[in-house]
């Protein structure tokens, strides 16, 4: 009975303590971070050259050696250290646990629209990170995580 209740009581601090994925994600400061983020959690690296992006792939389905699908997509922004992760319906849970999140523990700014090439996403964004705030928007069945470093005065 004593090891029963020194379980039910000791269990909670230990998962308690445990790095969330939030506090994973406010962990990319560099590309070295960034990768590891991206090893541990079962994503690929992708043959693109490395000149402007770092980009990783989770669960990638291939035809012959092209890439035809990803349950997700990562991309670290070497220029100005901002990251992204997409994610397609498979995961959408984790999109949902992970936004509930961040609405209850940062601040929300505002609205951006961000266009990339023809898409034009419109993310939610919210302060979590002295460095920076985060941004969730869903398009064309991807849902995307964005950390935005320099964000625009006014939103």
């Amino acid at each position: 009975m004593k090891k029963l209740l020194f379980l039910l009581v000791f269990i909670p601090l230990v998962s308690f303590g445990q790095v969330t994925e939030l506090n994973d994600l406010l962990d990319i400061t560099s590309p070295n971070q960034f990768k590891r983020i991206c090893i541990e959690n079962g994503y690929e690296k992708t043959n693109v050259d490395e000149t402007y992006s770092i980009d990783y792939m989770l669960s990638p389905g291939y035809e012959g050696e092209e890439t035809v699908s990803a349950k997700g997509l990562a991309r670290y922004y070497i220029e100005d250290g901002e990251w992204r992760f997409s994610f397609n319906w498979t995961l959408i849970e984790f999109y949902d646990d992970l936004f509930e999140e961040v609405k209850e523990n940062c601040d929300f700014i505002g609205i951006l629209d961000n266009q990339i090439g023809t898409i034009i996403e419109e993310f939610a964004i919210y302060n979590c990170s002295p460095n920076g705030a985060i941004g969730f928007s869903e398009s064309e069945g991807w849902w995307t995580v964005h950390f935005f470093l320099n964000l625009p005065p006014k939103l």
